[in-house]
């Protein structure tokens, strides 16, 4: 893996923070870099904008019509339709005219990265506003978790790489950073001088030489936080992480000794993951990724000190639609069982609380109802519940051997 990937500048809040964070991973032998649901959605999304965006009167519903299919096979759908339209206003509010689009907006625009300049980075719209000497940034968000413009790297290097492409074109005095957000109705912006910038492109450009040369990594420029650790790799296995937690808390984490060096010999222990789980209240999102990695040893059957997997139940769903809907037929009406899909158990029960119901028709509702098992859930050994025996039958085997 290069260094170049992991600059990128939608990783630059953990790069510009924790610039020891690069090296570590490349160290990593175990590191599996996987897109999430939610990232392929956003690609969808980017996808679609691009086709609409540089034209005002195209009818972005028709796109349903024809069954549009983004490459990695996520089709739009009515919901993508609406908020893409939200998108493209807000985008629309930051030009000059319909008129001039082509001249001075450029969509889905690739620059090179000014750090990098053997690498491009995509910016989502650019747009010059010749009447205000400004150029615009915008950056669509499809996700639901709050984005915001302010001091946003990502958008920064890519207005200073812009800023390198269309300076000899436009009379650039000032440039804005915008955040298009249209699931949370979030559109952030932030003004910035072009002295502001530059003073950006120096500490960017330092930080990069420092891991470029292998400085901070060899100072151990480690620089654990909220933002440097959300999509970290090495995030609840990170050794610098948890001493940072732990630092300001009235507990000794006592971790197990080690190298400093960030390698498989350097991550958590069953031990460690103990007395961390045990502090769950004061680091809830550090637990978060903890907990996933003690629940996957759980689920191989190492054992995580001082902790359990045991059986879940799932919501609850009907066991025979076909006799609940002639059932409660009776008492509600079809919009109401069929709000656009056949209504839910704690939906039903909803409806009928406010109903005047035999206890014999109650009794008759609630055997439709049934639990399936859901995943195991790591607890404390403190848990009433009995411990799930996932290996049974790799118990009976190794004693027929």
């Amino acid at each position: 893996m290069s260094t170049h990937s992991l600059l990128a500048p939608s990783a630059s809040a953990r790069w510009l923070n924790c610039p020891a964070s690069i090296e570590a991973v490349q160290k990593s032998i175990e590191v599996e870099y996987k897109e999430s649901d939610a990232a392929r959605e956003g690609t969808a999304a980017h996808e679609f904008a691009e086709m609409f965006l540089p034209t005002p009167d195209a009818d972005i519903s028709e796109a349903l019509d024809f069954g549009y299919v983004a490459e990695n096979g996520i089709p739009i759908d009515s919901e993508m339709v609406k908020y893409l339209e939200v998108y493209r206003s807000y985008c629309y509010e930051h030009i000059h005219s319909f008129e001039t689009m082509k001249k001075y907006c450029f969509v889905e625009y690739a620059v090179p990265l000014f750090y990098r300049p053997e690498d491009n980075g995509t910016v989502d719209f650019i747009s010059y506003m010749p009447d205000q000497k400004r150029l615009h940034i915008i950056d669509l968000k499809y996700g639901r978790g709050l984005v915001e413009a302010v001091d946003n790297t990502q958008l920064i290097i890519y207005v200073i790489s812009a800023l390198d492409e269309f300076e000899f074109m436009f009379d650039i005095e000032s440039v804005e950073i915008h955040i298009g957000q249209p699931r949370r109705q979030n559109f952030d912006s932030q003004v910035l001088t072009l002295e502001e910038l530059e003073e950006w492109r120096e500490k960017i450009t330092e930080v990069v030489s420092r891991i470029d040369s292998g400085e901070a990594y060899k100072e151990k420029e480690f620089g654990p936080s909220d933002k440097a650790c959300q999509w970290c790799p090495l995030a609840g296995e990170c050794r610098a992480q948890a001493e940072d937690i732990f630092k300001d808390l009235d507990m000794d984490l006592e971790l197990s000794e080690r190298s400093n060096v960030i390698q498989l010999a350097d991550r958590l222990t069953p031990e460690d993951i103990s007395k961390i789980l045990g502090r769950q209240k004061e680091i809830e999102s550090f637990l978060k990724k903890v907990h996933a990695l003690a629940t996957d040893m759980a689920s191989r059957g190492e054992k995580v000190p001082g902790y359990k997997l045991v059986g879940t139940l799932t919501n609850r769903f009907w066991n025979d639609q076909e006799g609940v809907e002639k059932l409660l037929a009776q008492k509600l009406k079809k919009d109401e069982r069929y709000p656009s899909k056949f209504i839910s158990p704690a939906q039903a029960e909803k409806l009928l609380g406010k109903l005047d119901i035999s206890s014999r028709y109650k009794a008759k509702f609630e055997g439709f109802i049934s639990r399936g098992e859901g995943k195991p859930a790591l607890v404390p050994d403190s848990d009433i519940r009995p411990e799930y025996r996932l290996y049974d039958d790799l118990e009976l085997m190794a004693a027929l051997e």
